[in-house]
């Protein structure tokens, strides 16, 4: 595994791939990794499409002779969009595909995409390995010899190695992941049940509950649900009066 600051940790196809190369991205997409993508690295000469990865025939029909990876978040930030791994596994196979898979919103804990095909799994350290909201880092786990060899020079050659005081944070938090992501789990099905009740909310999407589209998919790769998700409250207006308004309040 390899440490990475936070903006390294999205774009594993800048240090193992050529310019010409085409990537295939979710079309919902961490804003981080949207920007890094469509304002700097297309400067590399990079490809990209941004496809809906919860229809893996979408997927396959983006794919072109000049594709070298697939890159997934599941769920997708912001929209909890839940993509079959195993399906993108078998397809990166089939297609001589690197599969990268941001792990952020459930951790190693609840979903393990190598045991699925996935060639690298990515990890924001700040959010739920680290738990106490107190360092910046993304850590990059790579299963092949030949791509830990690119990623471990970039960090020789361009300064990319976490700074030893965030490493221990980072090694001190993950000592209770397991606990945390339980009461993760435990909290974020009693607070989306409630949202999903209010009269207030349109929508909420939460892949554990059994309204979310990619519920019976997510029961099978994941060990639970985590804590994020995304409600509806009908009208751009009424999102931002969120912030002065209970919402437990009916």
């Amino acid at each position: 595994m390899c440490s990475l600051p936070a903006w390294r940790r999205s774009t594993p196809c800048s240090a193992c791939f050529a310019p010409a190369t085409h990537t295939i991205l979710p079309k919902a997409l961490y804003g981080g990794t949207f920007r890094l993508v469509s304002q700097l690295l297309v400067d590399f000469g990079l490809e990209f499409t941004y496809v809906d990865t919860s229809s893996l025939e979408a997927v396959e029909r983006a794919v072109t002779p000049a594709t070298k990876m697939l890159y997934l978040e599941t769920p997708s930030n912001p929209t909890m969009i839940v993509t079959d791994l195993a399906a993108a596994g078998e397809l990166a196979r089939k297609r001589n595909l690197t599969l990268a898979v941001d792990n952020t919103f459930l951790s190693p804990y609840l979903q393990q995409p190598i045991a699925l095909g996935a060639h690298i799994v990515i990890h924001s350290m700040t959010k739920y390995l680290n738990g106490h909201s107190d360092c910046i880092g993304g850590a990059v786990v790579l299963t092949r010899p030949e791509d830990a060899e690119k990623i471990y020079f970039i960090q020789r050659a361009a300064g990319a190695g976490l700074a030893p005081m965030d490493c221990f944070l980072t090694s001190r938090g993950i000592k209770t992941l397991a606990v945390r992501m339980e009461r993760h789990n435990s909290n974020g099905m009693t607070i989306a049940q409630h949202l999903e009740s209010h009269p207030k909310v349109k929508r909420v999407l939460y892949p554990g509950l059994a309204s979310h589209p990619q519920h019976e998919l997510a029961k099978r790769q994941q060990r639970g649900f985590g804590a994020m998700m995304t409600f509806d409250l009908g009208s751009v207006d009424a999102a931002r009066k969120l912030p002065t308004t209970s919402i437990s309040a009916r």
